[in-house]
C-alpha cells in the first residue's frame, strides 16, 4: 500500500475553497453542479443582480455556462442591496449561486476587484424549475398582524402535525420549503419550483389537510413519503427532529392562532454527510428563502416587518470560531437585513452542540515536538477530517507551519510536508488515499489565518470496489517554521456521527491522550469540568462552529432534576470573543430520565429527545413571546429568574422547567463552563 506523498496546485481551483467539498468531488468524481457563496462589494452585487434579472455586462459568459441563482436568493439579494444602502453598510454582500462544471473557468475569471468566492458545496443531484418569481411587497391588507413570526431550519419537519394547526383543516405554517426534492411523486397542489427545491404555502396545505385525515396520506400527497422507496425519508419514522423541535418553540402557541410558522426542511444529505460539504450551503440557502417569505408575509399584513425569532439547532464541530468563517457571515446578513436598522425585530436562536465529551477538539503549542493522535475509527464507510486552525497573523507573513501525516500502517516511508496554497495527496496505483490542503484565509485589518485540512478516506470499503485506509491512531506531525514557541494551534475533528436513521455506517474518529480525563477518579462518572484539562485535547471550546460570532443567541443545556449542566453541552470560549452559550435551558429531565417529551411525527404521539437541539427553541419560544409584547432579548436576560418553560406535547402539561439560565449560560449551580475567558 505504500505509495507516495504529490503536491498538487490549488490555484485555479475554485471548489477548493472548501476542502470537503473538493475532496468528495475528486476523489470520488462527483461531478454535477456545486453550489458556490461569493462576497461582492456593493457595485459588484447589484451587478450581479442585475445579471441574473437579465441585464447584459460581465457575468454574461458565466449565465451563458449554465450558472443560475434561485428566485429568493436573487430577490434576499435585492433586499439586501435597498438595507446596506439606506444605512451605508460598507461590507462585502454574501449570495449562492449553483455552477455547472463548464461554467468553472467563467467564475474563475471573475474573481478580484471586489468579487470573491467564498464557499463551495455540494449540489442535489435532481432536476426542477425555478420559474416562478417571488412576489414579495405585494401584500398590504389591513388584517391585524400576529405578534411575532417563529422560523426554523431543520430536518423531517412534519407540517401536517395537529400541533401546527390553528383548526382541524388549518394550518399556521405560513410557507414550507423542502429541500430534498426527492423525486417522490406528489398528487396533491403542485407545489413550486424552486431551484433545487419545492416549496408550499398554507393555503395548499390546508387543501391536504381538509381531502386527508391522516398526516401520512398528506406527506404521501406532497411527495415526502413513498414507502416504496429505500432512500432516507425522515417523516415516515415515529420520530423526527424538526417536528420535535418546531414543537417546543411554537407548537400549539397561545393566542388567536399562534405564531405564524416558515419551515425549511433540509436535505437528506446533510444527515447522512456531516463534514460541511452539504450543511453551509443549505443554511445559507435558507436564510434567504426564510429572510425572503418572512418580508413578505410582513406585507400581507400590511407591516414592513413583523418581529421574527429564526431556530436553527443544527451544529458543525469544525471551524475557525472567530465569527469571521462564511457562515457566521450570512448569518450576519441576514439579522442586518430583516432587522433594517431596528436591533430588536429579528433573532437568530443555536444550539451550542453536544460535543463536550466527543474529544474532537485540541490545543497544541507551537514548540511542542511530540505528534498528535488521531484515532480513526474501523468500519467506518465514510471520509474522515481534521482542521487545523492558526493564530491570527499579518498578511504577508511566511507560512507559520508545515503538517505532514503518518498513518498507522502501510503509508510511505516518508512523510510530506503540506505547502500553502498546495494540496499533498497520498497516492497508491492513482488513487488518492489522503489529502493535506493548506490554505490561507483573509481576515479583517490586513490579517489571515492558515489552516490546514486533512481528509482521508473510509476505512472500509461497504462492498464497493474502492481503496480504504487503516484505521487507527494516525499521527499528525506539526512542524514549527515560523511561529512563536508558545502560539496555541487549534486541532478540531470534523463531525461524523449518522444522522436519525441513516442507514450510512459513519463512525466518529477523535483525537487521544495519555493524559486526557474521560471518567472521575472518585464517582466514576463522565468527567464534566472543562476547567481542569491536563492534556491537549480539550473539552473547552467545542462549541458549534456556526456559533463563534456574537450577532447569534447560543444555547446550551443542562438537567432539570440537580441543574448540573448536561455532560454533552459545548463550551467555550471562542477566538470572535464570544465566552461560551448565552443562556442555558433545559435539555434533560435527569440522570436516569434523558431528554424532553415532545411531539412525535404523527399527530398524537410523542417522542423523547435530548441534546442542545431542544434546548435552543425553549429560548425561541420565551423570546418570540417577548418580541410580540415589544420587548427583546434585554429583558429575556432579566428573566433569569421566575420563567417557566410552557407545557408542550400532546400529553398535556408536565413538569414544569426551571428558569432558563442567562449571561452566558450560568447555571444553578454557578458550573464554570460559561465564564471561562480566553485568557483562563
Amino acid at each position: 500500500m505504500a505509495g507516495t506523498w504529490v503536491a498538487l496546485n490549488l490555484a485555479g481551483v475554485p471548489h477548493a475553497v472548501r476542502p470537503e467539498t473538493h475532496w468528495l468531488r475528486e476523489v470520488f468524481e462527483k461531478l454535477g453542479p456545486l453550489w458556490f457563496s461569493v462576497q461582492a462589494s456593493r457595485p459588484k452585487a447589484r451587478e450581479l443582480h442585475d445579471a441574473f434579472a437579465g441585464a447584459l455586462g460581465r457575468f454574461d459568459d458565466l449565465i451563458r455556462n449554465g450558472a443560475r441563482m434561485a428566485p429568493a436568493s436573487r430577490a434576499a439579494l435585492q433586499l439586501t442591496l435597498e438595507v446596506y444602502e439606506k444605512l451605508d453598510i460598507d461590507d462585502t454582500i454574501g449570495t449562492e449561486l449553483l455552477v455547472p462544471y463548464r461554467a468553472f473557468p467563467a467564475l474563475q475569471a471573475l474573481v478580484g476587484d471586489g468579487f470573491a468566492i467564498s464557499d463551495a458545496g455540494l449540489a442535489i443531484e435532481a432536476q426542477t424549475d425555478d420559474a416562478t418569481a417571488i412576489k414579495w411587497k405585494a401584500g398590504g391588507a389591513a388584517v391585524a398582524a400576529p405578534g411575532a413570526i417563529v422560523a426554523i431550519i431543520d430536518d423531517g419537519v412534519g407540517v401536517a402535525h395537529q400541533r401546527f394547526r390553528s383548526a382541524p383543516d388549518r394550518t399556521r405554517i405560513a410557507h414550507f420549503l423542502d429541500m430534498t426534492t426527492n423525486g417522490l411523486d406528489t398528487s396533491g397542489p403542485k407545489p413550486t419550483e424552486e431551484l433545487l427545491a419545492r416549496s408550499w404555502t398554507a393555503e395548499q396545505i390546508n387543501q391536504l389537510l381538509a381531502a386527508h385525515v391522516e398526516d401520512t396520506d398528506v406527506y404521501r400527497a406532497m411527495g415526502l413519503i413513498d414507502f416504496k422507496q429505500e432512500r432516507r425519508q425522515p417523516l415516515r419514522a415515529a420520530t423526527s427532529h424538526g417536528t420535535h423541535t418546531l414543537d417546543t418553540a411554537a407548537g400549539e402557541a397561545s393566542g388567536a392562532g399562534g405564531y405564524p410558522i416558515i419551515a425549511v426542511q433540509q436535505p437528506a444529505q446533510v444527515a447522512e454527510d456531516r463534514s460541511d460539504a452539504w450543511m453551509p450551503q443549505t443554511l445559507k440557502r435558507a436564510l434567504d428563502w426564510i429572510l425572503v417569505k418572512a418580508v413578505d408575509l410582513s406585507w400581507e399584513y400590511g407591516r414592513e416587518r413583523i418581529p421574527l425569532v429564526l431556530n436553527c439547532s443544527v451544529g458543525s464541530m469544525a471551524g475557525p470560531l472567530d465569527g469571521q468563517s462564511d457562515m457566521e457571515r450570512r448569518f450576519t446578513q441576514f439579522l442586518r437585513v430583516y432587522r433594517a436598522g431596528d436591533d430588536r425585530l429579528a433573532h437568530v436562536v443555536l444550539s451550542a452542540g453536544n460535543n463536550l465529551q466527543a474529544r474532537a477538539a485540541a490545543r497544541h503549542k507551537a514548540g511542542d515536538k511530540c505528534p498528535i493522535r488521531w484515532r480513526v475509527q474501523p468500519d467506518d464507510r465514510t471520509p474522515s477530517y481534521v482542521q487545523i486552525w492558526l493564530p491570527l497573523v499579518d498578511a504577508g507573513a511566511p507560512q507559520q507551519v508545515a503538517v505532514r501525516l503518518c498513518p498507522p500502517r502501510g503509508g510511505p516511508a516518508t512523510a510530506a510536508p503540506s505547502e500553502r496554497e498546495k494540496v499533498v495527496q497520498w497516492q497508491v496505483d492513482s488513487k488518492v488515499l489522503a489529502s493535506i490542503y493548506h490554505q490561507i484565509h483573509r481576515r479583517p485589518g490586513n490579517k489571515m489565518r492558515e489552516c490546514i485540512t486533512i481528509a482521508i478516506r473510509a476505512t472500509a470499503d461497504d462492498g464497493d470496489p474502492v481503496p480504504v485506509v487503516p484505521a487507527g491512531t494516525w499521527m499528525i506531525h506539526i512542524d514549527n517554521l515560523h511561529l512563536d514557541a508558545d502560539a496555541m494551534i487549534d486541532l478540531r475533528v470534523h463531525r461524523d456521527d449518522p444522522g436519525l436513521f441513516v442507514r450510512r455506517k459513519a463512525r466518529q474518529s477523535r483525537f487521544e491522550h495519555p493524559d486526557y480525563v474521560e471518567f472521575d477518579p472518585v464517582s466514576g462518572r463522565p468527567h464534566n469540568d472543562e476547567t481542569r484539562e491536563v492534556s491537549p485535547v480539550r473539552r473547552q471550546r467545542t462549541l458549534s462552529a456556526y456559533a463563534g460570532g456574537t450577532d447569534t443567541i447560543v444555547v446550551g443545556g443542562y438537567r432539570r432534576s440537580d441543574g448540573e449542566p448536561a455532560i454533552y453541552s459545548s463550551s467555550g470560549p471562542t477566538d470572535g470573543g464570544r465566552v461560551g452559550p448565552d443562556l442555558a435551558a433545559v435539555s434533560e429531565e435527569s440522570a436516569a430520565f434523558r431528554g424532553l417529551i415532545g411531539a412525535g411525527t404523527q399527530s398524537g404521539s410523542v417522542a423523547l429527545l435530548n441534546g442542545t437541539s431542544v434546548a435552543a427553541p425553549q429560548v425561541t419560544r420565551r423570546l418570540a413571546d417577548l418580541l410580540a409584547a415589544g420587548d427583546g432579548v434585554a429583558e429575556l436576560i432579566a428573566e433569569v429568574e421566575g420563567f417557566e418553560k410552557a407545557p408542550h406535547g400532546p400529553h398535556g402539561s408536565y413538569k414544569a422547567a426551571r428558569p432558563l439560565r442567562a449571561g452566558r449560560g450560568r447555571l444553578p449551580r454557578q458550573s464554570p463552563r460559561f465564564r471561562i475567558r480566553i485568557d483562563d
